[in-house]
């Protein structure tokens, strides 16, 4: 015996076909919200690739950085005069004169996060690293290097 399908049961399975599809559809916005929200929530933090990306605010001296965020950042391994030495003007002009204020940074963390004053101890690259462990990117591109190979900080192993 064949079936007859009537105009009411062939809308009634289109409906159900609608009403399965929107489940999936319903969980397909969900997951992408879930990830973008996941995703937006790194990127507003800061992160990327490992990197913080920060803003400065302003120049302390010629090792440390005042980010808008009111972190503090010390240089990794280096040391520049202090305020009030012999050279601290010039060290501060040239970290100025690459990252002014308003300037989007990244920052690497190695070894210990903070020193014994609370600073967050990093390398600050002055653009999106490509290849970190290549020396020469490094010593192009962050400013810890930049102000050793310039003259305006020495080399120094404090801690890790």
């Amino acid at each position: 015996m064949v079936k007859k399908i009537t105009k009411n049961h062939a809308k009634r399975r289109a409906k159900k076909k609608i009403k399965g599809s929107r489940g999936f559809v319903g969980l397909l916005i969900f997951a992408s919200v879930i990830i973008i929200t996941i995703l937006g929530y790194n990127w507003i933090e800061g992160y990327y690739d490992g990197f913080e990306i920060a803003v400065v605010e302003r120049i302390v001296d010629g090792d440390t950085i005042l980010l808008a965020n009111g972190e503090r950042v010390r240089l990794i391994g280096i040391d520049a005069p202090e305020i009030g030495e012999p050279g601290a003007a010039e060290a501060t002009e040239f970290v100025e004169s690459l990252i002014p204020p308003g300037t989007t940074i990244w920052l690497e963390r190695s070894g210990n996060n903070r020193d014994r004053f609370g600073r967050l101890r990093r390398y600050v690259w002055l653009g999106r690293a490509k290849n970190p462990e290549d020396e020469q990117e490094r010593e192009a591109n962050t400013l810890n290097e930049l102000l050793v190979s310039n003259g305006h900080a020495v080399r120094v192993n404090i801690g890790n």
